[in-house]
């Protein structure tokens, strides 16, 4: 068995030959190819929860989890004497609860507020941490706009789009659902920004 949580900058694909002696006739041997995935980040709730099915699963032995406005952040709740989790608590709640260690979790502490900043958050990030490949989760009608910016703003770490499975959307027929209305009119919605930041990027 071969088991452990690789380090940072570690992530790739390595080519490895296993060799089997008991002293009888010629070794035995076997290659096999083990691939390192890096990080995986988030930024809502039903992501949360896919960031730790990939935890679980092996697919990132880390979760970096962005974060968001909270009015707790703003002082809202603390101006109107209402304690509650904030956000991102929450969130270390439900990866704590999957089995997702403290030891794995890391928290951005800038907030971030578009796309666009969380693209080029998450290149500083992987840069800073000497991350190759970042699993970048995500809502499901949202996922080619944030390949998009994640294209052009972070081009020197491979990052796979993954949309959550644990948002319920209805992508074959939206337009019967009012969500799922919402989220698609408000991603074209957002498409004329994108286009206009990443036109310099040719894609």
């Amino acid at each position: 068995m071969l088991a452990g949580t690789p380090a940072a900058g570690t992530g790739g694909t390595y080519q490895l030959v296993f060799t089997a002696h008991n002293g009888v006739g010629s070794d035995a041997t076997q290659n096999f190819t083990l691939t390192v995935r890096e990080a995986a980040a988030i930024t809502n709730f039903a992501r949360t929860l896919e960031a730790g099915e990939l935890y679980r699963e092996g697919w990132a032995p880390r979760v970096v989890v962005l974060r968001v406005r909270d009015l707790g952040r703003r002082g809202v709740l603390s101006q109107l004497n209402i304690t509650l989790p904030l956000f991102f608590d929450n969130q270390v709640s439900a990866l704590r609860q999957m089995g997702v260690p403290m030891s794995a979790i890391v928290e951005v502490r800038e907030t971030i507020e578009s796309t666009e900043g969380e693209a080029r958050q998450i290149r500083g990030y992987a840069s800073a941490h000497h991350f190759h490949r970042v699993i970048v989760v995500t809502s499901t009608y949202h996922t080619r706009r944030a390949s998009r910016y994640l294209l052009c703003l972070a081009p020197d770490v491979q990052t796979i789009v993954r949309a959550t499975r644990y948002e319920g959307a209805e992508p074959h027929d939206w337009w019967q659902w009012p969500v799922d209305r919402i989220d698609v009119l408000a991603e074209y919605m957002k498409w004329p920004k994108a286009l206009v930041a990443t036109f310099k990027c040719g894609r």
